[in-house]
């Protein structure tokens, strides 16, 4: 049951928290809608209201949540499966509804039986539906302490974990979306915290990369950046500047 953590994820991992915890309180401490953004960022931001606000219903909140409040609902959170859906929200970015829908066999780098991930973070792909005969598949991916709560969680559970057994049970679901409105919080601003992690961050990604890490449909003349979306080596790539956004916004 033990997480398998390779070496070079490790070391890029451990650079990012020692950078953070000697970077200056712009990076640290303060609210990510209050940093001193330029022009693209900006519009960027404006976006992101407009696409997390749209269908559905959902309210946002008007600020994107700080690091330390997400802390402090993961921190209220009474059990590793609560802190597991959290965390799918706000450092993996996904919908309640993909969520809730999510199981084993999504998490691809989990082999069974064993319950070992051979790589963390660990990828997740989601398939959302059909482009004509053509699966519209994503992936984003479940961080490193969500790798452990979900191995936590896993230990709790009276059935034995097979590819169909849900990641989130409904009891988890149902305790950690309590403790989100407790906190004065929607699902879709912690969703927002993740994308803005992303923005802030300034990575390597193409923005129609991280798009599809949300689960946004991509405009045909933006295709060129998933030729290789799903080869080992782009998902390598993808992989280190996850890490390098965990280390910063996501522990």
């Amino acid at each position: 049951m033990l997480v398998n953590l390779h070496t070079s994820t490790l070391k890029l991992l451990n650079q990012e928290r020692n950078a953070s915890s000697l970077s200056t309180p712009l990076n640290s401490q303060r609210n990510l809608s209050q940093i001193r953004l330029g022009g693209e960022h900006k519009r960027l931001f404006t976006l992101l209201d407009k696409r997390l606000g749209r269908g559905r219903g959902y309210c946002l909140s008007r600020q994107t949540p700080q690091k330390e409040e997400v802390l402090r609902l993961l921190e209220s959170c009474g059990s590793p499966g609560a802190k597991l859906a959290v965390g799918l929200a706000a450092f993996s970015g996904l919908k309640p509804g993909v969520l809730r829908g999510l199981v084993l066999r999504n998490l691809v780098e989990l082999s069974q039986p064993g319950l070992q991930f051979s790589q963390v973070p660990s990828r997740i792909e989601v398939v959302v539906g059909r482009r004509g005969a053509t699966l519209v598949r994503f992936y984003t991916f479940l961080s490193t302490d969500g790798c452990q709560w979900l191995l936590e969680d896993l230990k709790t559970r009276s059935q034995f974990a097979s590819a169909k057994s849900p990641v989130v049970t409904a009891q988890s679901f149902r305790e950690a979306e309590k403790t989100v409105h407790t906190a004065g919080l929607k699902w879709f601003d912690l969703r927002r915290y993740c994308m803005s992690a992303f923005m802030v961050a300034d990575t390597k990604l193409p923005r129609d990369v991280i798009d599809s890490m949300f689960g946004y449909k991509v405009k045909e003349d933006a295709l060129q950046h998933f030729v290789n979306f799903f080869k080992p080596s782009f998902i390598s790539f993808v992989r280190q500047e996850y890490v390098r956004v965990e280390g910063r916004f996501f522990v």
